[in-house]
């Protein structure tokens, strides 16, 4: 039974959803045999933004008992292994990331723990709902919960699990030694690639929509550019971290079978812009993979989205 859960937060240069997230937090159900703990990882220049929101926000989150760290070398995973560094140092079961865009909901967190308990699982993974700055924008392009009205609960069937509002249990990071990449500190896809690692070793990983996180979606992502780059940027990063464990050559060769076989594809479908632009996202994600197959390495998080 888990005695002892961190919420690790990391964020750079987003006050806005900083805010928006932690008053969130602040509304999370306790429990008397659980001590969860709120630790935000600032990964900006400063702590001085930090500083400020958690101030004013103490009293309401006394309950988690906020710590703030910064963590000036610049790169997501580089925070998300302070998180883990800092779990570890505080003898906690399991660690929790959430999203600074991110807000929950009440039960978010014991329900995780919860679950995770149950199923006897190394990661829970809980469901994740948009609100979308522009409504109706491009909405169709971002994943989006199954509308089944009953709670759903499964095991993933691969690795490909995200870390915005996911329970990774003490095992993976603590007696596994599992850390996020820091060889790939700004291109993303490095939370991909430390699930594809704990999947080879066994682990089980499970999806649970009997809770779930908000994810707010600024309209500089509900653009046909940003589309576009998460597309290269997710077949660059899994063909630079050879994800799936193939060779360069098997990257390359599947990259330029995708390129070509999806813009052909939606060429058929241009007087239809949702399934053209489908393909187009398809091929664009090839090129990727053609790209980083050769080496050549996309920074997409040099430059911070959102507020």
């Amino acid at each position: 039974m888990m005695g002892a859960v961190v919420i690790a937060v990391c964020t750079r240069d987003r006050p806005v959803s900083l805010g928006r997230c932690l008053a969130s937090l602040a509304e999370l159900k306790l429990s008397s045999s659980l001590s969860l703990k709120l630790l935000i990882v600032d990964n900006g220049v400063s702590l001085e933004g930090s500083t400020g929101i958690l101030d004013g926000m103490k009293s309401r989150l006394a309950g988690l008992s906020p710590e703030l760290l910064h963590e000036p070398r610049p790169g997501i995973p580089i925070a998300r292994n302070r998180a883990l560094d800092f779990a570890r140092a505080s003898n906690a079961d399991a660690v929790i990331f959430l999203d600074d865009d991110q807000t929950v909901s009440p039960d978010w967190a014991l329900t995780l723990c919860r679950v995770q308990e149950e199923e006897a699982c190394d990661a829970v993974k809980c469901e994740v709902r948009w609100i979308f700055e522009r409504p109706q924008k491009f909405e169709e392009f971002f994943d989006r919960p199954s509308g089944k009205v009953e709670p759903t609960r499964r095991p993933y069937s691969s690795y490909v699990v995200p870390t915005n509002g996911v329970l990774i249990a003490r095992r993976l990071w603590g007696e596994w030694g599992l850390r996020f990449n820091e060889n790939f500190p700004l291109t993303g896809g490095t939370d991909i690639e430390f699930f594809a690692r704990a999947w080879r070793r066994g682990a089980r990983l499970v999806y649970t929509s009997e809770t779930f996180a908000t994810e707010f979606c600024d309209a500089a992502k509900q653009t046909v550019p940003w589309l576009m780059r998460r597309s290269f940027r997710a077949g660059n990063t899994e063909a630079l971290m050879r994800v799936r464990g193939r060779s360069r050559i098997e990257y390359f060769g599947r990259g330029i079978f995708w390129t070509l076989y999806y813009a052909l594809a939606a060429i058929p479908h241009l007087l239809r812009p949702t399934i053209s632009f489908r393909y187009v996202l398809k091929a664009t994600k090839g090129f990727g993979l053609v790209v980083g197959s050769l080496g050549f390495r996309w920074n997409e998080y040099r430059n911070v989205v959102g507020r």
